[in-house]
């Protein structure tokens, strides 16, 4: 047998998908670890749906905080919020705080953490928040209604609440 040549072989395909769930994993404790230095007391409520990840306080002070982790540079990717998340900011204002890890594959650096982000971010909000309202709420809100006197009108606001008549079609009050 007699050789022609050589191949170098080289794998190709798609570059392997950065976890999300590690990076998030990495920035919580970060994030649980450097407010625990500042003297807050931190309870994880990630998987209670309560629109942010941490509830810390220390005395009075009170923060309500959503973290986002990145495994690269977070000036480079941005982060995204949820509407959830969005709605949740608008609502609380200053005890609201947004934290943004990145570097998360290397152990993670705090890129930021900014308090009342829909204030801080109202311009940049580029996206319609998207706001789902269960059965059973609007039931309740029918019956109201049907009370009152003004069937389909909700409380007699045109159909707006208190909470939604804050919010603009970026989601920012």
């Amino acid at each position: 047998m007699r050789r022609l040549g050589w191949a170098r072989v080289v794998g190709c395909g798609p570059a392997a998908e950065i976890d999300h769930t590690d990076s998030e994993s990495v920035a919580v404790a970060y994030v649980v670890s450097r407010l625990g230095s500042q003297g807050f007391a931190v309870t994880d409520v990630q998987t209670e749906g309560q629109g942010y990840d941490l509830h810390a306080r220390r005395g009075s002070e009170l923060r309500l905080v959503e973290v986002k982790g990145i495994a690269g540079s977070a000036a480079s990717s941005g982060i995204s919020l949820t509407g959830g998340e969005w709605v949740r900011a608008a609502l609380q204002g200053d005890a609201y705080w947004l934290y943004v890890v990145d570097d998360c594959d290397n152990g993670g650096r705090l890129f930021g953490e900014y308090p009342d982000p829909t204030a801080l971010f109202a311009a940049a909000a580029n996206e319609v928040t998207s706001v789902r309202i269960r059965g059973s709420d609007l039931a309740a809100a029918r019956t109201v209604a049907a009370s009152e006197g003004s069937p389909g009108h909700g409380n007699g606001t045109g159909g707006h609440t208190e909470a939604a008549a804050g919010l603009t079609a970026g989601g920012a009050a």
